[in-house]
């Protein structure tokens, strides 16, 4: 097996997803070949749908006020928490653990990190079919059977550092 990282630049706004990895592959000299399988990032993913959300911009409700004094959040970030998560469970200081996508995240996968300050980027809207569409534009454009794979990173409890996990698959 070999793993080869691929370096987009720094994209702002929506952008064609497919067209961005095949000319950063492209350009760094390689090729996607049959029986590939393609990593790519839930937040890339969500970048590219412009799913960046100015916090400024976000109203928040008198249920996120609340939601925000309990967790010690943003009542901004909390307003979209109440609004992209399928399920909340409970708080902790700084974290809201919640129910997304069949899987238990903290704050609804919404992220502050690896975006400009003031900003959160949400989860891809549907990252089963993102995956699924980029695996069938690959077959169609290039004539290749990849997989495709979402993936995302999670602070485990016990465990120094992050763990990678799935969020979607196709192929």
């Amino acid at each position: 097996m070999k793993y080869i990282p691929i370096r987009v630049p720094v994209k702002r706004g929506r952008f064609n997803l497919y067209q961005t990895i095949r000319s950063a592959v492209e350009g760094q000299g390689e090729e996607i070949l049959d029986n590939d399988i393609l990593a790519v990032s839930s937040k890339f993913i969500a970048m590219s749908e412009g799913r960046v959300i100015d916090l400024d911009s976000v109203k928040p409700s008198g249920e996120a006020v609340k939601l925000s004094n309990a967790a010690h959040i943003p009542s901004s970030l909390a307003e979209l928490i109440l609004r992209e998560a399928d399920e909340i469970y409970s708080t902790l200081p700084g974290f809201v653990l919640t129910i997304k996508y069949g899987m238990v995240v903290p704050n609804a996968g919404i992220d502050r990190s690896n975006v400009e300050r003031g900003c959160a980027i949400l989860y891809p809207r549907d990252p089963v079919a993102t995956a699924e569409r980029l695996r069938l534009q690959i077959l169609v454009d290039l004539g290749k059977r990849v997989g495709v794979v979402v993936t995302d990173s999670r602070l485990m409890p016990t465990r120094i550092g992050t763990t990678g996990i799935a969020v979607a698959a196709a192929g």
